[in-house]
């Protein structure tokens, strides 16, 4: 295992939506009211015909939360039934699709009273908390300490609670990302100490879990990420012998950014720049390999600015991956080919309405919501590509004035 640092200095992307060529906006699949409580935060495809969202129902009278998936034929979005989930204080936010037989979800068993305010990269001793709602909730869940986070496995008949890797008696668990690697599903995330006064995160760890054959299995990351405080945020890879991580290591003071990967034997890990330009560092929020290279993007949110950064990784240098297609990445999928990938975010720093963003390895190009959602506050959370398509679709959320105004929506690109 060794530790590789690189020098190159990072620059503080303002407008990096100026880089994309207009495209077609996208088009609506299944929209609903805010008003009906059903809120999407992760979407995965096994198929052209089979996918999934997941999610949580809030009954705003009662202020129960329970979770909510819903199903892709083909043809139609459709509600799903949650097997044993049902009735439990249970959030689901992240999802991955292995096969028509074999499909993941997870999130956090929850009280609306232990929703706590967090960016979406937990930082000790923050007091800023991520600008749009939905995403900090996300990643503010807690759950009772010692309580595992909460899995769910669909077996091509029906959802199924699968028992999750015990935390410490004074930690809970996170799931950061859920991604399909090769045959079989891979789990980040980090475990965590809470402040029962402050809600502020500590003693901070971040871990690997394996899911296969309906069972889950925690694999061990090299001591260089677990032996200071760290988090781990994405995941992804092209099998079991070729998987990259990315996240920081987190302190008061600083997050410093991290990208590692297994070759099947061991650990590599690169430590990437934090400058005096942004001194407070970043997070490495999002992973993809696509045609041979490695993309990271990320950002960090604190009270004295914004950071929106990325690098890319050809296997053998990093260097800053400029010239992005939005200023700020929510989520990333590659399409089945390896050839494109798409994004989900904003197209400025100073914009609240949310754009997607595709990239053919040399070109952007940006797309616009659909027209019953253009020009609304919100913000993408999810996007997915369709395997053997050049079709992806997404999850988020608008806003209006009302209580509960806006919408909840999926939405397709156009191919």
């Amino acid at each position: 295992m060794s530790l590789s640092r690189i020098s190159k200095l990072l620059t503080v992307v303002a407008l990096a939506g100026a880089f994309a060529t207009p495209g077609a906006p996208w088009v609506a699949m299944d929209n609903q009211s805010k008003e009906h409580g059903k809120s999407p935060s992760g979407i995965d495809f096994d198929s052209a015909s089979s996918g999934w969202v997941v999610g949580d129902h809030t009954d705003h009278a009662s202020g129960k939360m329970t979770a909510h998936i819903k199903r892709w034929d083909g043809a139609k979005w459709s509600d799903s039934a949650i097997g044993d989930l049902a009735g439990k204080d249970v959030t689901l936010t992240q999802v991955a699709a292995v096969s028509g037989t074999d499909a993941w979800a997870a999130g956090v068993p929850i009280s609306v009273a232990q929703l706590r305010k967090a960016t979406r990269s937990p930082r000790p001793a923050s007091a800023l908390p991520f600008r749009d709602r939905q995403r900090g909730l996300q990643a503010g869940l807690v759950s009772a300490v010692g309580t595992p986070y909460a899995l769910t496995r669909w077996d091509g008949q029906k959802w199924a609670t699968v028992a999750a890797p015990q935390p410490g008696a004074d930690k809970d668990a996170l799931v950061s990302d859920l991604e399909r690697v090769g045959d079989h599903a891979l789990a980040v995330g980090l475990e965590r100490k809470i402040d029962p006064q402050t809600g502020v995160p500590s003693e901070q760890v971040g871990f690997l879990d394996r899911y296969a054959g309906g069972a889950v299995q925690r694999l061990a990351l090299p001591t260089e990420l677990t032996a200071k405080p760290s988090a781990v945020f994405s995941v992804t890879g092209a099998g079991a012998n070729d998987v990259w991580i990315s996240g920081a290591f987190v302190t008061p003071e600083k997050d410093t950014p991290y990208a590692a990967h297994w070759n099947g034997t061991t650990w590599t890990v690169h430590e990437l720049p934090v400058t005096a330009t942004f001194p407070n560092g970043w997070n490495a929020d999002q992973i993809v390999t696509m045609g041979g290279t490695v993309y990271v993007s990320g950002r960090s949110l604190y009270e004295d600015g914004t950071l929106t950064t990325g690098y890319r990784f050809d296997g053998k240098a990093w260097t800053e991956w400029t010239g992005r297609g939005l200023a700020e990445i929510n989520d990333l999928s590659v399409r089945s080919d390896n050839r494109a990938l798409v994004a989900g975010g904003w197209p400025t720093l100073t914009s609240n309405i949310s754009q997607y963003a595709t990239f053919d390895g040399t070109a952007w190009t940006s797309h616009e919501q659909p027209a019953a959602l253009a020009g609304k506050d919100g913000q993408v959370l999810g996007v997915a590509y369709l395997p053997g398509t050049d079709r992806a679709m997404g999850v988020g959320y608008t806003n209006d004035d009302s209580e509960w105004g806006g919408a909840y929506y999926v939405t397709a690109s156009r191919s």
